[in-house]
């Protein structure tokens, strides 16, 4: 076995297997998921977004460097810079910058206590709440991809202590429960979106997709039916790429440029095909915080735990940060908010080894 792909559960190999068969199947209902923008009459279109990016050529045969994209000529303006801490000034660190990428999927409490991927894929509204609250006193700045893509390609200086948030698969719980706390605090996330699942139970609909990006939340790429693009046939590959990008920029009126991968897996043709469909980047489920223009098409991410406590979740978003500079701020945050995060049952802290699940394998 391919040691990048980790293990998995009987039954979701079992699944993820009979998907992959099927996928061809799939790719002849595509003209139904592109039908998605027929729901509901898409936003008012936006000016032309001078930020969509160029289809890039293959990677050098020599080096395997992906081409560079052309900068972008209008990026948002950035939070200001906490006055406690100097800015990151990229400038200075070369062609790479250390950004945590976090990973949620559901805000919810796992509504069945025996299902394990459930529970370490669900954060509940409590502790996520109480993650947001963190962030929002430990002085986290949470950007955009294209923020971050920004200050590699043009050198701007990004907040101190900056993170990405990111959300997978666009759950209704991502507009219900999540975009509320985000919006108490001037934060912005990306969601994910699975093209072929909007207005399905349990999902987004079409008017909670525009809500959400009108309260400053991003809406990124996740394919139309989450199919593992690395395991099923290049053409049924690129159909799904292609058909869920032009549904959701028809929902939207305006260019998409996020795109992650079902699963975290990739190939270097997979990973070409979505560049070459007009991504400015591309996300994972690998392990890491650095980031780069020339591997803008694997950027890693974090995967936040149901598991994790609010120790474990500060690790993560201030990966890089000294440990007892994070001790620091969570007794400064534990004193200003008593009452702390409710840690997991015996029975629900259940280790991924245990269970033979890589959590990095559902995203």
């Amino acid at each position: 076995m391919d040691p990048r792909r980790g293990r998995r559960p009987p039954l979701a190999a079992l699944w993820r297997r009979a998907a992959s068969t099927s996928a061809i199947l799939l790719v002849l209902a595509l003209p139904v998921a592109a039908g998605l923008v027929e729901f509901a009459p898409a936003a008012p279109p936006r000016p032309a977004d001078s930020r969509a990016a160029q289809a890039p050529s293959s990677p050098s045969p020599a080096t395997g460097v992906l081409p560079e994209p052309a900068p972008d000529q209008t990026p948002s303006e950035l939070p200001p810079t906490a006055a406690a801490e100097p800015a990151v000034d990229i400038r200075l660190t070369g062609a790479a910058i250390s950004v945590p990428i976090l990973t949620y999927h559901w805000i919810r409490v796992n509504p069945v206590p025996s299902d394990q991927l459930g529970f370490h894929l669900s954060v509940t509204p409590t502790n996520f709440a109480q993650q947001m609250a963190f962030l929002h006193y430990a002085g986290v700045h949470p950007i955009t991809l294209a923020e971050a893509m920004a200050a590699l390609q043009t050198g701007r200086r990004l907040p101190s202590r900056p993170v990405i948030l990111t959300f997978d698969d666009g759950y209704g719980d991502f507009a219900s429960r999540a975009t509320p706390v985000l919006q108490r605090y001037g934060f912005v996330a990306t969601d994910f979106v699975v093209s072929g699942f909007v207005n399905r139970p349990a999902y987004m609909t079409v008017a909670q997709i525009h809500e959400v990006e009108a309260a400053g939340m991003v809406i990124g790429c996740h394919t139309v039916n989450h199919l593992d693009l690395a395991r099923i046939p290049p053409a049924v590959a690129q159909a799904q790429i292609t058909v869920s990008h032009q549904a959701l920029q028809e929902l939207l009126g305006h260019p998409v440029l996020d795109f992650a991968y079902p699963y975290g897996d990739w190939d270097p043709a997979v990973a070409r095909m979505v560049l070459a469909d007009g991504f400015r980047e591309a996300v994972t489920t690998a392990s890491g915080t650095e980031l780069q223009v020339s591997n803008r098409a694997t950027w890693p991410r974090l995967h936040v735990d149901g598991a994790d406590t609010l120790a474990q979740f500060a690790g993560k978003a201030l990966a890089g940060t000294g440990g007892h500079t994070i001790q620091e701020l969570l007794h400064g945050f534990a004193a200003e908010q008593p009452g702390a995060q409710p840690t997991p049952t015996p029975s629900q802290r259940v280790a991924w080894d245990d269970q033979g699940v890589d959590s990095r394998r559902y995203a």
